[in-house]
Formats: structure tokens, C-alpha cells, sequence
């Protein structure tokens, strides 16, 4: 059980930094290459 409560409390402070950093790549993308993006 140890185990399994030490894993849930690793991935809390994961998750939340992992999910910010995609969402900020993500924008990053299409800020670049959408759209209207300084590329277009």
C-alpha cells in the first residue's frame, strides 16, 4: 500500500507541471505556424 500512496503523491507534483508545459507548447506551435501565425 505504501507503494501505491507514494506513487499518487509523485504524481500529483507531475502531472500539473507536465500538462502547463504542454499547453504552453501547444500555443507556442500555433502562434508560429497557424494560422495567422508569424509565419503565415
Amino acid at each position: 500500500m505504501r507503494l501505491i500512496s507514494e506513487l499518487r503523491h509523485r504524481a500529483r507534483h507531475v502531472v500539473g507541471p507536465f500538462l502547463g508545459i504542454c499547453a504552453a507548447a501547444y500555443f507556442a506551435y500555433h502562434a508560429i505556424q497557424g494560422d495567422r501565425g508569424l509565419m503565415a
